[in-house]
């Protein structure tokens, strides 16, 4: 079984690597679109879908050939990246302009940016698989001498839309 993942060294570098996990020996190694840094797979396991932070864009790699399948080009410094449970949405936060990409993985188009709260930096998927839980990486200012307020959007999974957020 191989994993495909960013590491911190890497990042510089512009690549992934695959690890033999049996092993945890490095047995490849992907070049990608600038400063990767985060990776999510289809649910198929056939793609890995990488965003690269200074080039704007995700790297599509087919796992089985370990070749970069195509880069699709979505906000500013895209972060986490995530797919529904079906395959069929692709999610990618974009740290810089606060949105995310909905891509449809059967044509690659981008569906449509959703606002997303300041910063927004990781995606998790309910058990459920129904929504998608957006963190951001800042929280906004609070009034003077109160905590600040950490937000978190929530998409709906399926429909990739905004249906609530949360303090």
């Amino acid at each position: 079984f191989n994993v495909i993942g960013p590491m911190p060294a890497l990042a510089a570098g512009n690549s992934v690597v695959v690890v033999d996990t049996a092993t945890r020996q490095k047995v490849a190694e992907v070049a990608v679109g600038e400063e990767p840094a985060d990776v999510a797979f289809s649910p198929d396991g056939r793609r890995a879908f990488v965003s690269n932070r200074r080039s704007d864009s995700v790297s599509v790699i087919e796992v089985a050939t370990r070749r970069i399948e195509r880069s699709l080009a979505v906000g500013d410094e895209p972060h986490g990246v995530l797919t529904n449970r079906s395959g069929s949405l692709l999610f990618v936060l974009n740290t810089a302009s606060e949105n995310v990409s909905v891509i449809a993985t059967e044509t690659w188009a981008e569906l449509r940016r959703l606002p997303a709260s300041r910063s927004p930096w990781s995606l998790a998927m309910t058990t459920d698989g129904q929504r998608i839980a957006v963190t951001n990486s800042l929280a906004r200012a609070g009034r003077f001498r109160s905590a600040p307020i950490s937000e978190m959007t929530v998409l709906d999974a399926e429909k990739g839309t905004v249906v609530g957020r949360s303090a």
